[in-house]
């Protein structure tokens, strides 16, 4: 059962093979690609993943490549796999700046922290799944954050 988890500075968890380009573990060797770069081919085979963890993969890729990223990401997942992966939600973030709920230092920080490419709106994010194949089983959105699970048939 291969468990896959990409993200940048993310702590280790146990059982899974860890696709990071800045780990915040030494132990672990750094993807040696940034995340919009990603190439699953040299790690996993198709169909083989039973969970594919991925949080706030959607800021770490342009807008453009999100169709390529997310079409290799779920070809890896096997029948009844699960993937969980999620991002900063645009329209929530541009409600929160103008309600004032993110003043403008919150609002820069947000937008350019961690290298951020992208903030891709969560039903847009589930849209492209379930063209991909996928069945959406949970999304939340906390804030300006969301997370979506979705499982392959």
């Amino acid at each position: 059962m291969t468990k896959v988890r990409i993200g940048y500075n993310q702590i280790e968890m146990q059982g899974y093979i860890h696709i990071d380009p800045k780990p915040v573990n030494p132990d672990i060797p750094a993807y040696p690609n940034p995340l919009s770069e990603i190439d699953l081919d040299t790690i996993v085979d198709n169909n083989e993943c039973t969970e594919i963890v991925a949080g706030e993969l959607i800021n770490f890729v342009p807008a453009e490549k999100l169709v390529n990223v997310i079409g290799q990401i779920s070809r890896k997942l096997r029948h009844g796999g699960r993937l969980c992966i999620g991002g900063t939600d645009l329209y929530a973030f541009s409600v929160a700046v103008i309600n004032g709920v993110l003043n403008p230092l919150e609002a820069n920080e947000a937008i350019y922290s961690k290298a951020k490419e992208s903030m891709i709106p969560m039903n847009d994010v589930a849209d492209l799944l379930i063209r991909l194949g996928l069945v959406i089983t949970n999304r939340e959105l906390n804030g300006i954050s969301y997370i979506i699970l979705a499982e392959r048939p």
